[in-house]
């Protein structure tokens, strides 16, 4: 599958010891995506990879696009959200060695996120 127009950002642009980002850095990088997302005018789809990334979206979306009220639903592989802005979030696990070794994120599964968003993104 060909992906085009796609931007990857990142919630924290370190890599902590554990690979477990604090508080602290959350904080610190967040002004630096909340830039970055604001760049994105055009976005229609969003994928969420992982529920740090998911929670991190919530964040900026809720700052960025006016949704302070929003009630977002709680992160799950495959979760679709529609936003009220006709944007949309798909949600995928995070495609990490410990997802992927264990088979709790497979290839199939991947690319089936992915094919939702290109699709949604067509039709938008």
């Amino acid at each position: 599958m060909k992906v085009v127009q796609t931007y990857i950002g990142a919630a924290v642009r370190c890599a902590p010891p554990g690979n477990k980002p604090t508080i602290e850095e959350f904080t610190n990088c967040h002004p630096y995506l909340v830039r970055e997302f604001q760049s994105l005018e055009h976005a229609v789809v969003y994928v969420a990879l992982g529920g740090i990334a998911y929670h991190s979206l919530k964040k900026v979306l809720r700052e960025s696009e006016g949704l302070p009220k929003f009630r977002f639903p709680k992160f799950a592989h495959g979760l679709k959200v529609h936003l009220p802005n006709e944007k949309m979030i798909l949600c995928s696990y995070h495609p990490s060695q410990q997802n992927t070794f264990t088979g709790r994120l497979t290839r199939p599964m991947f690319l089936k996120v992915f094919r939702e968003a290109k699709g949604c993104a067509d039709r938008h």
